[in-house]
């Protein structure tokens, strides 16, 4: 993987409450859904912040390897 510049960031994304409370943008969580979605949560007020379909099926290779969830 290329090396990612903060010149090359154009948007980041944070937890409106979070920056509200200047405790900065949280504590984000990034998970993979079962539907083969790119979620981002913030663990500190329990809320999702933004969800994005991916463009590759990686659920199907994910359960293949071996998860918690599924055994």
């Amino acid at each position: 993987m290329a090396e990612i510049k903060d010149s090359d960031i154009v948007q980041v994304l944070a937890c409106k409450l979070c920056v509200e409370e200047k405790n900065g943008t949280g504590h984000l969580k990034v998970s993979v859904t079962i539907d083969n979605e790119f979620l981002v949560s913030c663990e500190n007020h329990e809320v999702h912040l933004g969800k994005w379909a991916l463009k590759d099926d990686i659920v199907t290779e994910l359960i293949k390897k071996g998860c918690d969830c599924c055994g």
